[in-house]
C-alpha cells in the first residue's frame, strides 16, 4: 500500500492521488480561537449574538448542532450562515461537562473585512439528471457554502458526486455566480497507504503473520500474488464470530451483525463469502480470508469500545467492503453520515493486516466522536496519529512482538515503506506539508504514555479526547485537551506522565509547566497535601505535614498559567482560603522555598 500522493495505477488511480494532493494544498490553515479561562457563566443564544455583534459579523446566523455526550463531557457545536449560504470552515465548538460547567471554547469565526460585500448569487438547484451527465455518477447532495481561501470568503455550490465506476463520493466546488468548477476533492480519509444472531467460526491472521511469527517481510513471509503458503497455517488462529446473523431466506450465515456488515460496494468486488453451518475457514488466497478478518477485527474492537464506557460511539453497523479496491489503498468514507470502509487487493491484501482494519475503524470512531471535523492539515495528522495509535495498541495486546512497526505485514517491504509507532521526531515535523509526519508524532507520543499508563486508562482518555476535535485543530491544542481530560477522568493522576512525553516531543501543551520546568511529585507522600471540598464555591481548607524549616506558600492559576492568586502559608499545616475568582478551572499550586511544588486542578463554581 503506497501513500496516498504516489500513483495508485493508471489513469482513475491518479485521480484518486490528484484529488488528495490538490484538497491538501487548497486548505488555509485556520487561526482558531481558544477560550480556557475568563468563560461566560453559560453559552446560549444571547451570548453567541453578543460575540457576533462585538465582531461586526451578526449578520450571520448561527445554528446549533445536536449535542454529543462523551464519558464526562457534553460538546456543542454552532455553525454559521450568510443568507442561503453556510460558511463551511466557521464553527464555534463549546466543551462543557454533563452538568454544564464550562471548560473550554474553540472557535474559528470570519473578519467580516474577508466576507463578500456584493449580493451573494440567487440559490440554484442543479437536476440529479444534469449532474449525472456533467460529472457521471449519481447526485447525493448540494449545499450552498462560502468557502475561505485563506483571504476570502467565496460563494460556492458544493455537490457530492457518487461516480458510476468509483466506490468513492466526490465533491464538486462549482462557482456560484458562473458554475465552473473551481476544485473537487474526494469523501474519504484514505491510509496510504435480522432474524437471529448466533456464532460461527473463522481462521484469522492476529494481527498479521509477520507480527505472531516476530520476523520481516521476506522469505517465506511474501505476498507470492496471494499465494496460501504452509508456513501461515500454524500463525492463524481460529476465533469465534460473535452475532452473525442467519438469514432464513437462503438458509446461511452472513457476515452482518450488530458492529460491521461485510458488503460489496465496488462494481468489481465479489459477493461476501456465507456459511451453511456457520464456519467460515478459509486460505489466505481465498477471497472470504479477508471478509472474515474485516468482520472479526472491527466487531472486537467495537466490542473493546464499549468496554471502556463508550456504548453509543459507532456501535450501528458499519459498512465495509473487504474488496472495496483492486489497487493499494484503504480508505474510510463518511458518507453523509452513511459511513463505510473499503479495503484495496493490491499487492498485500490490506484486510489480511488487522493493523490496516483498525486504524480504518480509528478514522471511522473519530468521525463518530466529532462529525465533520477532519480538515486542515494538522487536523488531518492527527487523526492519522489517533489510528495508527490505536493500531499499534491492538496489535500489542494481541502479542507486543514489533509492535512500533505499523503494517507491518501489508508494508515494510518492496511495496511500501509502512510506518513506526515510536518515531523519536520533534514537533512541528521537518516536513510540514505531509500530514503522515504529523500522525507519526501524536501516534508515536500517545504509544509511549499507554506503556507507562496502561492501555485501559490510556486507550479510554485517547477515545474520550476525540470527542473535542474541531477542523483546523493543532496537535498542541489536542495535547492541551488531553491534559483536561486526565483531569476529568483520573484527577491528573497521569499528568506528569503524559506532559513527560509530550516533552519528548517538543509539544508544549501545558501551560502551568513548560517543558523546561520539572514537577516533584516525589514530595507528594512526604508533605501529604490535600485540599477540599474540590469543586468550591470560593472557600477550599488546604492540609500538610508541617516540615521543619520548610516555608510553604500557594499560588492559583488560570488554565492559561497567569497567576489569579498567592498567599505565604503559616507552619501550621492547615488553612482556610477565601477566594474571589470566577466560575471555572483553575490549578492550584503548593510549593516551598526550594522550587519543589505540587499542582492540582481546581474547580470554583458558585451555584
Amino acid at each position: 500500500m503506497r501513500k496516498c500522493f504516489l500513483l495508485l495505477g493508471l489513469i482513475a488511480s491518479f485521480q484518486v492521488g490528484f484529488a488528495q494532493y490538490e484538497a491538501s494544498q487548497r486548505e488555509p490553515e485556520l487561526a482558531v480561537e481558544s477560550w480556557y479561562n475568563n468563560l461566560p457563566a453559560k453559552v446560549d443564544g444571547v451570548w453567541i449574538s453578543q460575540l457576533l455583534q462585538q465582531r461586526a459579523i451578526d449578520a450571520l446566523v448561527w445554528e446549533k448542532d445536536k449535542p454529543i455526550e462523551s464519558l464526562t463531557s457534553r460538546f456543542t457545536t454552532y455553525r454559521f450562515s450568510l443568507g442561503e449560504y453556510q460558511l463551511e470552515q466557521a464553527f464555534l465548538k463549546v466543551h462543557e461537562t454533563k452538568e454544564g460547567a464550562l471548560i473550554s471554547i474553540h472557535a474559528f469565526l470570519p473578519d467580516p473585512a474577508a466576507l463578500p460585500t456584493r449580493t451573494l448569487p440567487e440559490s440554484r438547484s442543479m437536476s440529479p439528471e444534469l449532474a449525472s451527465k456533467r460529472f457521471g455518477g449519481s447526485l447525493t447532495r448540494q449545499e450552498n457554502q462560502l468557502h475561505f481561501d485563506g483571504e476570502s470568503w467565496i460563494p460556492v455550490k458544493a455537490l457530492t458526486i457518487l461516480p458510476a465506476d468509483h466506490p468513492v463520493p466526490a465533491i464538486h466546488y462549482l462557482d456560484a455566480t458562473y458554475g465552473h468548477e473551481l476544485f473537487w476533492e474526494e469523501d474519504a480519509h484514505y491510509l496510504w497507504h435480522l432474524e437471529e444472531d448466533t456464532i460461527g467460526t473463522a481462521r484469522i491472521f492476529n494481527p498479521n503473520p509477520c507480527t505472531v511469527a516476530d520476523v520481516e517481510y521476506g522469505e517465506l513471509f511474501v505476498d507470492s500474488m496471494d499465494a496460501h503458503q504452509a508456513v501461515f497455517d500454524g500463525l492463524m488462529d481460529t476465533v469465534t464470530l460473535q452475532d452473525i446473523f442467519y438469514d432464513s431466506g437462503i438458509n446461511e450465515f452472513i457476515l452482518e451483525g450488530p458492529y460491521v456488515k461485510v458488503e460489496s460496494r465496488a462494481a468489481n468486488s465479489p459477493d461476501p463469502v456465507t456459511s451453511s453451518d456457520g464456519n467460515f475457514l478459509f486460505d489466505r488466497n481465498e477471497s472470504g480470508f479477508e471478509d472474515v478478518m474485516v468482520y472479526y477485527h472491527i466487531d472486537r474492537y467495537q466490542r473493546y469500545v464499549q468496554s471502556l464506557g463508550f456504548t453509543n460511539l459507532q456501535n450501528g453497523p458499519l459498512s465495509a467492503d473487504a474488496h472495496g479496491f483492486s489497487s493499494d489503498v484503504s480508505a474510510f468514507v463518511p458518507n453523509n453520515g452513511n459511513s463505510y470502509l473499503l479495503f484495496g487487493e493490491g499487492n498485500v491484501d490490506d484486510a489480511e493486516d488487522a493493523d490496516v482494519i483498525i486504524h480504518e475503524y480509528g478514522h471511522a470512531l473519530s468521525f463518530a466522536a466529532a462529525p465533520e471535523t477532519n480538515s486542515v492539515r494538522e487536523r488531518r495528522g492527527i487523526d492519522e496519529g489517533m489510528g495508527d495509535y490505536f493500531a499499534a495498541g491492538y496489535s500489542y495486546d494481541q502479542t507486543p512482538n514489533r509492535w512500533q512497526l505499523l503494517f507491518n505485514w501489508d508494508g515494510h517491504n518492496e511495496f511500501w515503506n509502512g510506518r513506526i509507532a515510536n518515531t523519536a521526531e520533534a514537533y512541528p515535523p521537518a516536513n510540514s506539508l505531509s500530514f503522515y509526519a504529523y500522525g507519526s508524532i501524536w501516534a508515536s507520543a500517545l504509544m509511549k504514555m499507554r506503556l507507562d499508563i496502561g492501555a485501559t486508562d490510556m486507550d479510554k482518555m485517547a477515545v474520550e479526547l476525540m470527542y473535542t476535535f474541531f477542523a483546523g485543530m493543532t496537535i498542541e491544542q489536542a495535547a492541551r485537551e488531553l491534559i483536561l481530560i486526565d483531569s476529568l477522568m483520573f484527577n491528573d493522576i497521569h499528568r506528569e506522565t503524559i506532559r513527560k512525553h509530550l516533552c519528548v516531543h517538543n509539544i508544549d501543551a501545558d501551560p502551568t509547566m513548560p517543558c523546561l520546568v520539572v514537577n516533584t511529585p516525589e514530595w507528594e507522600d512526604l508533605w501529604a497535601f490535600s485540599f477540599y471540598p474540590n469543586p468550591n464555591a470560593g472557600k477550599v481548607r488546604l492540609e500538610w505535614n508541617p516540615q521543619p524549616g520548610t516555608n510553604f506558600q500557594v499560588e492559583i492559576l488560570d488554565l492559561l498559567g497567569q497567576q489569579v492568586y498567592h498567599e505565604r502559608l503559616s507552619p501550621s499545616g492547615q488553612t482556610e482560603l477565601a477566594l474571589n475568582l470566577s466560575d471555572g478551572w483553575y490549578l492550584l499550586r503548593f510549593l516551598d522555598q526550594e522550587g519543589h511544588f505540587l499542582t492540582r486542578r481546581m474547580g470554583v463554581f458558585h451555584q
